[in-house]
Order: C-alpha cells, then structure tokens, then sequence
C-alpha cells in the first residue's frame, strides 16, 4: 500500500462478513470481509469490502 502513496497503513484485518469475528483461517467457509485504515497526508480513510 505504501507504493500506491499511503503513508502508514494503521490496520489490515479480514473478517467473518456477518459477524464480523475473527475470520477462521483454518476452515474458511462463510463470506468475509476485509477492513483496512490507512493515512495519506493528514488523512486517515477507513473502509472495507467483501472478498
């Protein structure tokens, strides 16, 4: 993320889309979805997607 111009990147988390629990790495079977905060500048943008 750093190469596309963000400054830190604050968090990066997948998670269980319904719940929003840890998503289980090990039997991957519900729908997820990933959260992410990063700065660019003074700006902090937070936001997150299904995968």
């Amino acid at each position: 993320m750093l190469a596309l111009g963000f400054d830190k990147l604050d968090y990066l988390e997948i998670r269980d889309a319904a719940s929003l629990a840890a998503y289980p790495e090990d039997r991957p079977t519900s729908e997820a979805r990933i959260l992410v905060a990063a700065k660019i500048g003074k700006t902090r943008l937070i936001d997150n997607m299904p995968v």
